[in-house]
Order: C-alpha cells, then structure tokens, then sequence
C-alpha cells in the first residue's frame, strides 16, 4: 500500500469490496441470512455474524437487496396480491374440502333362523362414522394449494394443512387489522425522527 498525504492509497481494494458486497447481497437472497450470506461471500467464518449485520446496516446494500429482490419478483411474477391469494387459500381451508364424514351400517351378525343358525338375509347392523380422505380429484382444485403433506402410514393416510393461525395472523398483518409491540415502537421512533 502508498501512502498520499497520510491517507492509504488502497489499489484494487475498493473493487473487491464491491465485489464482496455484490456477492454478500445476492447470497443473502438464497436463504436471508446474513450471517451464512457472510460466509458464503468470503468474510471470515469468525467474523460472519458482526459482517453480516454490519452489512446489512450499509445504506449502499439494503438498495441493492431491494433491487435484486424486486428483479427476482418482477422475473417471478410474484405480486402482493398473488402471495395474500395464496395466503387466503390457506386460512379460509376448512376439513370438509379433504374429508368427507358420513354415517355407515356395519354388519355386526345375523339374526337366527328358525333352526337357531344364522340367517344371511336379516343381518344384524349398528351404525358407524367414516371418515374418508378425498382424492384429490375429488378436492376444489384451488384448495389442493393449502395442503401441506399427504402421507400414507401404517394406520392409513395422514392428511396435513398448512398453519391455518399463521395465515389469518399475516392476513392480519398486512391488512392492518392488529400491531404488535415491536410494529408501534419502530412507527412510534419513525414518527419522533420525522419531528412529530
């Protein structure tokens, strides 16, 4: 390194820092991570978690996130409006578009013939609930979207739904129906900044 007038002449220094920083952003969108997108973009392992969060403060670096974020949801066609869809879906499922309930006559013997054997044409039955799981054919199409899991086990299948609470819980959130703590208190400093 030159030194100019007591400051360091960095030579190549700035493009590398660049670079990392490029790579630091487009790692962070893999997994939103910061500490491992540290890592992946060659900070030092020991370092990875202070990088990652210094990183992320950088004013240069939150633009190109939301740059590369908006150009992956541009090239993915993903908007608001498809991802509260999605979200609908889910909190607004109910059990009865997977399993149909109903009542069924189970044979459980015969009555006895004159002869003190049992007759097959008078049996005898007790009714029983069934629950059966639908095909998904046989499901509404839009709602396939809200299952999470289809699994068949040693005691039959296993049918899994997506949180039905988390997703009322971010509909809530993004339409503003209820704020938490720690949304009032970044509102509360945003407004005191501004001079409120």
């Amino acid at each position: 390194m030159k030194t100019y007038r007591g400051r360091y002449e960095v030579v190549g220094l700035a493009k590398l820092t660049n670079r990392k920083r490029e790579m630091f952003c487009q790692e962070w969108l893999i997994d939103l991570n910061a500490t491992q997108a540290a890592i992946r973009a060659g900070y030092s392992k020991n370092t990875s978690n202070e990088q990652g969060a210094r990183l992320l403060s950088v004013p240069e670096v939150q633009v190109r996130i939301a740059e590369l974020t908006e150009d992956r949801a541009n090239r993915l066609q993903i908007t608001q409006d498809k991802i509260l869809e999605e979200l609908k879906v889910i909190a607004f499922s109910k059990i009865t578009d997977y399993l149909k309930i109903e009542d069924i006559d189970v044979v459980v013997g015969y009555e006895q013939n004159d002869e003190g054997k049992p007759d097959k044409n008078k049996p005898k039955t007790r009714q029983l609930r069934k629950v059966t799981i639908l095909t998904t054919d046989e499901m509404p199409q839009d709602k396939i979207r809200a299952i999470a899991q289809i699994k068949e086990t040693r005691d039959g299948i296993v049918l899994k739904l997506h949180d039905k609470s988390k997703a009322l819980e971010d509909l809530m959130k993004h339409l503003g129906m209820f704020t938490d703590k720690e949304t009032l208190k970044i509102k509360k400093q945003e407004l005191e900044l501004k001079g409120w």
